[in-house]
Formats: structure tokens, sequence, C-alpha cells
């Protein structure tokens, strides 16, 4: 029954919570050496502030897009255009989510 109970509340979790990940996009290395995308896990947000999130253009004065991948359902926040190293992308990726942090917190 206690396994039962913590299975439907963390379904009902789930439920409230929208899941965000972060990616930019970096032109130098990488296997290939053409670059490759650095994704960062960001956890999760309360579905209230999906909207907010999803308006990151907006408030972020275009430097970052967000989209709800339609499969998943996660929120991929990206930054407008590119970086050159794989350093840079992971520095960017930790802007993203900094920002994402303040703005959900006024």
């Amino acid at each position: 029954m206690k396994l039962l109970s913590l299975a439907i509340l963390l379904l009902v979790t789930e439920a409230i919570a929208s899941k965000v990940s972060y990616s930019t996009k970096y032109t130098e290395g990488g296997i290939s050496g053409k670059g490759a995308n650095e994704v960062k896990a960001g956890g999760t947000i309360d579905d209230d502030k999906d909207d907010t999130v999803l308006d990151i253009a907006s408030w972020s004065e275009n430097k970052f897009t967000a989209k709800r991948n339609a499969r998943s359902g996660v929120i991929i926040v990206s930054k407008n255009g590119s970086v050159k190293t794989k350093s840079e992308a992971t520095e960017s990726n930790n802007e993203a989510q900094q920002a994402v942090n303040k703005k959900l917190k006024e």
C-alpha cells in the first residue's frame, strides 16, 4: 500500500511540473571536429511558470529562445546563434539557467 501511495504521489508531482533543459551549439571541437550541441538538464519548474520560460526571447532581449519538444514535453531553452567552443557553450547554458531561475523568482 505504501508503494502504491508513493507511485501516485510521484505521478501527481510529475503532472504539475515541466522538465527544462538548456542547449547551445558550438562550432569547433567535438567528435567530428565540427562542433556539436552542449546540453544541460535543468530540472523541473511548476506548470504555471511554463509560459514565462517559453517567452524567454522577449525578456532576454532575444539572447535565448525556448520551445516545448512535442514528443517529450520538455522545454528546451537555447541560445540564439552559436559559440565557438564547448566551454563557451557550457557557460551559455549556465547563463540561461541562471536567467530562468532569476526570472521565476520575480
